[in-house]
């Protein structure tokens, strides 16, 4: 998805799509009870999150019923470059062609066969004891903090070389915001109404889990059902239903989190200020490893953009910078360093507000 986003400024949803599925069927899979250190939802969280991604296809469902409407136009749109049919019509000089491996990329793709051996070679290396085969102990030489950062800097290091190439997209994404930012705060106002339905649905199952009464404690029930799954030893506590709450849960919350910032800030400045293709990475991202990820890595990938984007001012005049890049590296060095991460201050009284926010109660950190 980064590749793509650096060549041609849109995402493709359907490997966010992928990484959803896959993150509602492993956490419906996984949920023994050592498990239960991850940032699980409460009743009330989880029973909001199903009804969200209820509104979510209800509302997708009515979109698409729409007379002239394309399903595809739903997510981050797929046409900055022209249909096969079309490319007869434009002129030589504007024809689109296959990218082709130039002097200019050669060092990226180097770049990028190293950081392949280096992942290969030290994330996946026992480093926590003696090496059996060569009589040396790395582990004194070779502490996870070095070892995980060499193969971040090197990806770092890759996103700025490629950031220096000049394309004719990055004229084309600069022209499309000039000519849209006229209508940017009416497109996103038309967002938040189609959002609308999906906040009632929200605000529906938090009623109905404060409400009182037996329906509450039923659904807490169900939520909480455990089942087996013959003799392995993860299945004798097996809670499917909790399990597939904590990917919604982590899939609205984070996608909430990409559509305020989407609307707000195009509110605020008048242009487009985050791509929906962005919204479905963070939601991916959240259904798979936890809205805490999501939130952290969000910050991050904010001042990993600035300084790519300082980097790249002697070598490309363009003031677009595509994110997608970012995001990925920021949720990945969040992944890598979380235990240490969340033992900042700063970071905990961060997750504790977004705890409050999002469950009513801090979360375990």
């Amino acid at each position: 998805m980064s590749a793509i986003d650096f060549e041609h400024y849109w995402v493709d949803v359907r490997f966010t799509h992928f990484a959803t599925i896959a993150g509602f069927i492993l956490h419906a899979l996984w949920t023994p009870k050592q498990s239960f250190a991850w940032h699980r939802p409460s009743d009330t969280t989880a029973v909001i999150s199903f009804l969200v991604l209820g509104g979510l296809a209800f509302v997708w469902v009515l979109l698409i019923c729409r007379p002239e409407v394309d399903p595809e136009d739903f997510g981050e749109r797929r046409d900055s470059l022209p249909e096969e049919d079309d490319l007869e019509l434009l002129p030589a000089n504007q024809a689109v062609t296959h990218p082709v491996l130039d002097r200019a990329r050669w060092g990226a793709w180097v770049l990028g066969l190293i950081l392949l051996g280096l992942i290969v070679s030290v994330f996946l290396v026992e480093m926590d004891r003696p090496n059996t085969w060569i009589k040396v102990d790395f582990a004194p030489l070779i502490a996870h903090t070095p070892r995980a950062l060499i193969p971040l800097a090197f990806i770092f290091l890759l996103i700025i070389r490629q950031s220096w190439v000049v394309r004719e997209s990055d004229r084309e994404i600069i022209k499309m915001i000039e000519e849209e930012r006229f209508g940017a705060r009416r497109m996103v106002a038309s967002e938040l109404a189609v959002l609308l339905p999906v906040v009632a649905f929200g605000a529906l199952g938090w009623w109905l889990m404060n409400a009182g009464g037996e329906a509450a404690e039923r659904i807490s029930n169900v939520i909480h059902s455990q089942t087996h799954l013959g003799d392995l030893r993860a299945m004798r506590t097996w809670q499917p239903i909790y399990g597939i709450a904590t990917a919604a849960s982590g899939y609205v919350i984070a996608g909430a989190i990409g559509w305020a910032v989407r609307i707000a800030f195009t509110l605020l400045f008048g242009r487009e200020a985050f791509g929906v293709g962005d919204i479905h990475m963070m939601a991916a991202t959240g259904c798979v490893a936890g809205w805490p990820v999501v939130l952290l890595g969000f910050m991050l990938s904010s001042l990993l953009a600035l300084a790519g984007w300082l980097a790249t001012l002697p070598k490309k005049s363009t003031r677009a910078i595509p994110l997608g890049p970012w995001l990925s590296v920021s949720f990945l060095a969040v992944v890598v360093f979380y235990d240490r991460i969340i033992e900042l201050g700063f970071v905990k009284r961060v997750i504790e507000a977004a705890g409050l926010l999002f469950f009513g109660t801090a979360p375990p950190v």
